[in-house]
């Protein structure tokens, strides 16, 4: 089991990817952003890959984000993927998220035998 903290929330899934006029979603400027310092944030941490089934648990901090909750799971979750800490998110067994006192985010992944 590896724990993850992050100094911000990720943007609400809302905001991450806009369409342009042309009707053609992107990957915003505040979700680039983010992206760049998480995976920095990450790897000072040092990455303990999971390479079967996992759990994700994680916990935001009421004073980070005012996102609705569910939209943060999949930045979170192709973060780690990004970067090599779990697989592709399909192998993802089990999944609580909540809100706690404070601010930023803590990602604990488990491995399910």
């Amino acid at each position: 089991m590896k724990t993850y903290t992050f100094s911000e929330a990720p943007p609400s899934l809302n905001h991450a990817f806009p369409t342009n006029r042309k009707g053609r979603r992107y990957r915003s400027p505040a979700y680039t952003s983010w992206l760049a310092m998480a995976s920095t944030q990450l790897l000072i941490q040092g990455i303990e890959p999971v390479t079967g089934p996992y759990s994700l648990d994680i916990e935001v901090g009421r004073k980070s984000s005012r996102a609705d909750i569910d939209n943060l799971i999949k930045p979170l979750a192709d973060l780690l993927v990004k970067t090599g800490a779990t697989p592709d998110d399909r192998k993802m067994g089990a999944l609580s998220i909540r809100r706690v006192e404070g601010t930023g985010v803590k990602v604990t992944v488990g491995e399910i035998a």
